[in-house]
């Protein structure tokens, strides 16, 4: 009987010890995985066309996907003068579900009320120290995928192609 325990025992274990090495694989394998989904410059001028509100006094908002950069355009009205601009934003990196993008030129102006006022619209974007985060949650084709963190993002094709993995 003792011997009969002994077996079953180490047969569990060699049991146990395979199914953790078949998840291991499997998580290895899902790694280098993901989903790609494209993001349109309509579905995020969509989403921020919410976000901004009459008080803000910015206007003609236009978001434009080129090769490597964000360009953002509008009218700010500071005052009684309105003032039309120009932002460019370049990718810098991805954390859990938030990118995060360098505001590298803007024009005709480099003033921080523009930059904080059309790129600070919490809970989508928030605007700090030259650089703005986009909150991805706050997408629905994000929001829809429940599990996993943002792996790599790119623009290409006129489009942000973000690649959420485990």
């Amino acid at each position: 009987m003792n011997s009969f325990i002994k077996k079953t025992n180490e047969k569990l274990k060699d049991m146990l010890n395979t199914e953790t090495s078949i998840l291991d694989k499997t998580k290895e394998k899902l790694v280098d995985k993901g989903i790609c989904i494209p993001i349109t410059s309509n579905t995020l001028m969509h989403i921020l066309q919410k976000q901004v509100n009459q008080k803000d006094k910015v206007y003609n908002l236009q978001i434009i996907f080129q090769n490597d950069f964000i360009r953002i355009s509008g009218i700010a009205k500071k005052l009684l003068v309105k003032i039309p601009f120009t932002l460019d934003l370049k990718p810098l990196k991805s954390e859990k579900r938030l990118l995060y993008f360098e505001v590298k030129q803007i024009k005709p102006l480099n003033q921080e009320w523009i930059k904080s006022k059309v790129l600070n619209k919490p809970p989508l974007l928030t605007y700090i120290n030259g650089n703005m985060k986009l909150d991805l949650n706050q997408v629905e084709k994000i929001q829809a995928i429940s599990i996993g963190n943002i792996q790599s993002f790119e623009i290409k094709d006129r489009k942000l192609w973000v690649k959420i993995g485990i």
